[in-house]
Parts: C-alpha cells; structure tokens; sequence
C-alpha cells in the first residue's frame, strides 16, 4: 500500500518481545516528521499485567482486550483531535483478531498498516537478555511465540515484513521501503 507522503497515516509496529517494535517504530515516527506521534503500547498496560509478564507468564485474551479497546481510545482521540495526523503504535498485535480490532478502530479514519518485524527465536532471546529494566523478560518469549499468529500478507494485504537480523538504522531503512514512507 503506497500512500502519499502528506496524508495521514496509521503505522502499527508489532511482533513478539525483543523485535524492536519501540525502537523502530520511535525512529520512523521521528523520520517521518511533521509531527507525527508516537505511542508505545506497553505504556498501557497495567501493573498487575506488567508483572504477570515480568514472572514469566503470558497475557490471555481476557488480559488483552482491555489493554486492546484502551490503544483504540488513544488512537482515536488523536485522530479524531487531527484526522490528517500520523500515528507510530508500537504494539504485539499477537493475533489476526487483535489487528482487527485496531485495524477496525483506525479505518474510518484513514489508511492503516501493519510493519511485522520477525527474527529468529535465538535473535530475540540474546535480545531480551541484554535488556535492562523493562517489565518483559526472556521467560516469557516462548508464550508470545505460541501465541504469535504471524501475518498472511495475502489476507491482511496492509502487512509487509520486515526482518530484525540487522543493525537499527538498516531496519529502519528497510521499514521505510517496505510502507513506502
């Protein structure tokens, strides 16, 4: 999906823990300029979810919905605030239906896409394992993976994929190309 450079846009950055959803989806959003927001998924969750992940144990759909129906909320006050805005969201988007509740929330209001970033289980473990101070640890890497329903780019033809095995600024790039932005 190629979009014009002025319009407004939403730009979903999603996939397991130690991707670099926070990372690449800050840089994009700061390369892209022109105001464009950026919001971190995991500024969301709740103590009580942070901790559960924190001891090794992966969230439910039950945990997830709420956390879900309030990124919706954040989205589209800003969007309905500035409908021409552009919005970078770190955010899982584990499963096909958690896409298609943030897929449904964002439509009325402008293009979507979803920038999946993949790496290998060994990739993201080692950077896990180098992370300090955040709520998610390495335990918790296999129940995201289980729980990962990676995109069909032919169903859910607004995805493309990118993958992680690359320094920050070569995955920005290719993140770039990739949404054409």
């Amino acid at each position: 999906m190629t979009m014009d450079k002025t319009e407004g846009r939403s730009v979903v950055v999603m996939g397991v823990s130690g991707s670099g959803k926070s990372t690449i989806a800050k840089r994009l959003a700061e390369q892209v300029g022109n105001g464009t927001i950026f919001v971190d998924a995991d500024d969301y969750h709740t103590e009580e979810h942070k901790q559960k992940m924190a001891s090794g144990h992966a969230l439910t759909d039950e945990d997830r919905l709420p956390w879900l129906h309030k990124l919706v909320d954040v989205m589209t006050t800003h969007l309905k605030h500035d409908p021409t805005q552009t919005i970078v969201l770190a955010c899982s988007a584990l499963k096909k239906s958690y896409r298609d509740i943030l897929r449904e929330a964002i439509l009325p209001h402008h293009p979507v896409q979803f920038l999946y970033l993949h790496g290998s289980r060994e990739l993201l473990a080692n950077r896990l394992s180098e992370r300090q101070g955040h709520f998610f640890k390495v335990s918790g890497l296999d129940g995201q993976l289980s729980q990962l329903e990676m995109p069909d780019v032919k169903v859910e033809t607004d995805c493309v994929w990118v993958s992680v095995d690359a320094g920050i600024e070569e995955i920005v790039e290719n993140s770039r190309r990739a949404l054409a932005i």
